[in-house]
């Protein structure tokens, strides 16, 4: 099982070189990661490179000096941060299923890190003002219905995380979300704890016309 393969260190010093969850995962079955590689202590690392390769792609948007379309912006956008999302979907299933306090002291320090990234993917100088470019010009630019609705949506998306906030409310609001992170972080790990302490007991009355083969 991912439990009984995963290694649980707390070390947190693996050269991201070494790190199978950077490794490309392409040749293997399905492509999926490699459970019995990983250890805790790749995460943080991981999280770590992945996070800077996303605000790479962001900034190369930014510093694209051509003229905002929705091609360079838009579908860009839509291809930025694919190592974040291969990381984070592994870190975040196994830390919803696993209750080991290693990986619970990985989450407490990645969190608001985690939060204060997405934070600032929102208000990188210069990438809401290329969407918002796009965004007047929508109805007029040749967009078919449903490049129309997902520029709308992302400018929406961009004007709720505060782009549109001068820089002092930016960082209030990302303070706040992170404080928010921790505390949703908590939360699930004393849901996770609970149900593992969870026993329900039940007699042979209880099992009354269940097949044998359930029972034993």
């Amino acid at each position: 099982s991912t439990t009984a393969t995963m290694k649980t260190t707390t070390t947190t010093t693996v050269a991201s070189t070494n790190n199978p969850l950077l490794a490309d995962w392409s040749a293997r079955p399905f492509a999926l990661p490699p459970f019995e590689e990983i250890d805790t202590s790749h995460f943080q690392p991981a999280l770590t490179v992945a996070m800077q390769a996303h605000l790479d792609d962001l900034q190369a948007i930014v510093d694209d000096p051509a003229e905002p379309t929705f091609d360079n912006v838009v579908a860009a956008l839509d291809r930025a941060g694919h190592l974040l999302a291969k990381v984070s979907g592994v870190y975040a299933n196994l830390g919803s299923s696993l209750n080991t306090e290693p990986l619970q002291a990985v989450q407490t320090i990645m969190s608001p890190i985690m939060s204060r990234h997405r934070s600032k993917t929102y208000t990188l100088p210069g990438l809401f003002d290329k969407i918002h470019a796009i965004y007047e010009t929508r109805n007029e630019s040749g967009l078919n219905a449903e490049q129309v609705r997902l520029v709308e949506r992302i400018h929406m998306d961009f004007v709720r995380q505060g782009a549109q906030l001068d820089a002092e409310a930016q960082e209030q609001l990302a303070e706040i979300k992170a404080q928010l992170a921790t505390l949703r972080t908590q939360f699930n790990q004393n849901v996770l704890k609970d149900e593992s302490d969870y026993e329900l007991v039940v007699t042979r009355a209880d099992l009354e016309g269940c097949p044998t083969s359930l029972v034993e």
